[in-house]
């Protein structure tokens, strides 16, 4: 056999053995690209249910907080009907239980400036006093706005 009559055997090989070479690398790199979005795809789903308990933690203590003011107004003020309405609708046990949920939430996924407005009401509510208790209730509504995007929806 001549030596030219190998050139179409060995270049039919080579084109094989590259063909399946790139059909690898291209198996290969689909792989390695499901797995990249499988895992961003994970985190994305990690992240919204981080932010959602987050959303709820602010929630709950924004509620606890607003419940607190509404109590000593009504104390204040005198209006011991809609105190006793109040005390009805949230009786002492719930009014602990929401505080409670709302502090663990907080101090589990709230932010560290979230985590530092908590202490800075319960030194407030001791003291009762109320000017102060509302400003730091506005200003955990303000950072829960930032920090949750709710003060993107100002912009529309």
């Amino acid at each position: 056999m001549m030596a030219w009559e190998w050139v179409a055997p060995a270049a039919t090989g080579l084109a094989a053995v590259t063909g399946m070479f790139f059909t690898w690398l291209t198996g290969r790199q689909g792989r390695n690209q499901v797995e990249r979005m499988a895992r961003r795809t994970e985190e994305a789903a990690t992240r919204d249910r981080l932010m959602q308990e987050r959303r709820e933690a602010y929630i709950a203590a924004l509620v606890a907080m607003e419940l607190s003011l509404r109590r000593n107004r009504y104390e204040q003020e005198g209006k011991l009907g809609k105190l006793a309405d109040l005390d009805r609708r949230w009786p002492k046990g719930k009014r602990v239980q929401m505080e409670m949920e709302a502090v663990i939430g907080l101090e589990t996924y709230g932010s560290p400036q979230a985590r530092e407005l908590l202490g800075k009401w319960n030194e407030t509510a001791a003291d009762g006093d109320e000017t102060r208790m509302r400003t730091v209730r506005s200003e955990l509504v303000d950072l829960a706005r930032r920090e949750l995007g709710a003060h993107l929806l100002d912009l529309l």
